[in-house]
């Protein structure tokens, strides 16, 4: 009886190295943890986004194997932990994670969405102005709008500068705009000058010739009356046309 025993043990050892031989490691299922968990991230582990471009998740997969009895390896549902908001600014973590059998497998991507485009700044009016000597420079007005931002108007720093204006914006980023206005101090219209009675003036004959009268108004420096003067000559005992400047 007990060579038949001893038979048997001899049997069950030899079937247990074959299966070891044939198995591999996955043999070790009675002396170890006989399951390996295998995770993979599909994508980059680091991505980064400008605002405007669309995030597309493209997830992960978990696969178990290693069970002698078990040799085709099968899927494994993942778990992911975080979102990203690809109309929000910021640094995006996600989590990924799949539990099997007592073996966990885990992988983390970062995503940053980021604003790198410099705002807009639209200039009213003229780019170049004129502005009379004494008189203060009156702003057209201005715009400022941003991609992310939006209405940015608010926040122009307009200042002068030796006959420049400067407007300067910065948005939430720290993207920085200027944009630049030339300002002229100087009187390019010429006075006005106003004849009492008229550009022509008819006098008799031996008549003696007297000046109605006349204004000049400047737009820069007002009633300029007293610096006209006046030239020609008339002749009151010749007949004729006289030029009166």
């Amino acid at each position: 009886m007990k060579k038949v025993w001893k038979v048997v043990l001899v049997v069950f050892l030899v079937l247990v190295g074959l299966a070891a031989a044939s198995a591999g490691t996955g043999a070790w299922i009675w002396y170890n943890n006989p399951y390996t968990l295998e995770l993979t991230m599909h994508g980059p582990q680091e991505i980064t986004l400008e605002y405007g471009e669309s995030y597309t998740e493209e997830g992960a997969s978990a696969i178990c194997y290693g069970h002698w009895f078990e040799k085709e390896p099968h899927l494994v549902q993942v778990q992911q932990i975080g979102a990203v908001n690809d109309q929000v600014l910021g640094t995006y973590e996600i989590r990924y994670e799949a539990r099997q059998n007592g073996r966990i497998g885990t992988a983390h991507r970062r995503v940053h969405i980021i604003d790198t485009q410099k705002p807009e700044i639209t200039l009213q009016g003229e780019g170049e102005m004129y502005v009379l000597p004494g008189n203060t420079y009156q702003e057209p007005g201005y715009t400022a709008s941003d991609n992310y931002d939006g209405d940015l108007s608010a926040k122009v720093d307009c200042q002068e500068r030796d006959g420049l204006m400067v407007y300067y914006v910065a948005d939430s980023s720290g993207n920085e705009i200027r944009e630049y206005r030339i300002i002229h101090y100087e009187d390019k219209v010429a006075p006005r000058i106003q004849l009492t009675g008229g550009s022509t003036v008819t006098v008799s004959a031996g008549s003696e010739f007297v000046e109605p009268g006349y204004t000049a108004i400047d737009n820069c420096d007002g009633d300029v009356t007293d610096k006209v003067t006046v030239s020609g000559s008339i002749d009151p005992y010749k007949t004729g046309t006289y030029p009166y400047t």
